[in-house]
């Protein structure tokens, strides 16, 4: 019930008819303006709180570094923390259940959880210390892939994605009408359908903001704390808050070979001194 009102639109001044529909299809969404009862702000805050804590199952002791700012190159889905082999990995959320934008379970591999824990935190380790050789070493990268080169290619992957559910749409239809499907069969292809177009529709948003969003500075002081912390040492949580604090996201591509799979991880920081700095954190096979 308290998750029911914190995601409510009417908090935050919003009042809409028809987001709770259950007709095939979905049904349009009209939208009013009424007095909002808290802040654009803290209803905002409030949604990535929710996003951040669902990222991750809580019944494990497990601290995953990364939690909640990896996202797939293939489906625009989060990466999860999970246990295997031994080992921490982070994985598509869309892996095992047939839950993104894409038909089908995402073929994206996963990561280790030891080795781009290790390559982020360097990363933010060496801008804390000494951030001069870091932010040469990210500029220089940045001329020859930048952050938002990545972020354009995964919106045309997105509008291609959405031209593909407009197929399946049409299809199903066309089956009913030949009867080779029922109308229950078809209620409930168009209601999976929806889901998914939902799905891209929202991460679009989200890529136009990327585009469009300017990065607030970080507050010297609040850094220079981080940084005094950093020598008294810190715990796993107080590391993550730190990864939350310094990376923008992480993007992961999987190149799909003849053989094998490889991944190519994408990091965009929030450092100070470059815009958007970004780093190619390179390309490596993965075991199947």
């Amino acid at each position: 019930r308290i998750r029911n009102l914190v995601v409510n639109p009417v908090y935050r001044g919003e009042l809409q008819y028809g987001r709770r529909s259950t007709k095939p299809g979905g049904r349009a969404i009209i939208s009013a303006s009424i007095p909002a009862l808290v802040s654009e702000q803290v209803w905002q805050a409030a949604q990535e709180t929710l996003s951040r804590n669902r990222k991750v199952a809580k019944n494990t002791p497990r601290v995953y570094l990364l939690k909640s700012v990896i996202r797939c190159g293939c489906c625009g889905l989060k990466y999860i923390g999970s246990w295997g082999r031994g080992f921490p990995w982070y994985r598509c959320n869309g892996k095992l259940v047939d839950r993104g934008p894409i038909e089908g379970r995402c073929p994206a591999k996963g990561l280790k959880g030891p080795h781009i824990e290790a390559l982020v935190w360097d990363d933010i380790e060496r801008f804390l210390r000494d951030p001069g050789e870091i932010l040469e070493e990210l500029a220089r990268e940045r001329e020859l892939d930048t952050g938002a080169a990545v972020t354009e290619a995964e919106r045309i992957s997105m509008e291609n994605a959405m031209v593909q559910l407009a197929q399946r749409r049409k299809k199903a239809i066309d089956l009913n009408t030949r009867d080779l499907i029922s109308d229950a069969e078809l209620d409930e292809l168009l209601t999976e359908v929806t889901r998914e177009q939902d799905g891209v529709e929202k991460r679009l948003r989200e890529l136009q903001d990327n585009l469009a969003e300017s990065e607030k500075p970080l507050d010297p002081d609040l850094l220079e704390e981080v940084r005094r912390r950093l020598d008294e040492g810190l715990d796993d949580i107080q590391r993550q808050e730190v990864v939350r604090l310094l990376v923008k996201e992480i993007t992961v591509h999987t190149e799909m070979g003849l053989e094998d799979k490889k991944v190519k991880v994408l990091v965009e920081y929030r450092f100070p001194g470059v815009v958007n700095t970004s780093t190619d954190r390179g390309s490596w096979p993965l075991p199947a």
